[in-house]
């Protein structure tokens, strides 16, 4: 259909990291983080399905929203962003450059098909699953 499927194999997972040293994942670690979100994301879903619907009827101009599971410290936080004009956008921008704003602009022709969700971890961090 829309290229979807190519799309993704050829991203893989955006890997973003705030840190100088080398981070580099295999297929096998993407796989499981790709799981953990869909884990988190299944877990949660009126937690998020709330904020989203929050965060629209408060701003129902904005088109993309990215929704954020903060597994840095324990509680998760899960929180909506749009996903343009944003501090987290800023930050995403800053990381990854032209990938960010690439999945940002197919999330915007999708018309709502595509979502963009971001995990954020600390390196070294155990998960309990």
């Amino acid at each position: 259909m829309g290229g979807h499927r190519a799309a993704c194999a050829s991203y893989g997972t955006l890997m973003l990291h705030e840190t100088s040293t080398d981070f580099s994942l295999g297929v096998r670690d993407r796989d499981f983080l790709r799981a953990l979100v869909h884990r988190e994301y299944k877990m949660h879903i009126d937690t998020v399905c709330a904020g989203q619907i929050k965060f629209l009827a408060s701003s129902p101009e904005s088109s993309v929203l990215l929704t954020f599971f903060d597994c840095g410290t324990p509680p998760l936080k899960i929180e909506v962003h749009p996903a343009h004009q944003s501090s987290l956008q800023r930050e995403l921008v800053k990381l990854s450059g032209d990938e960010y704003l690439d999945l940002l602009a197919r999330a915007q022709t999708s018309k709502g098909s595509m979502h963009l969700h971001v995990l954020r971890i600390i390196q070294g961090a155990k998960f309990g699953i």
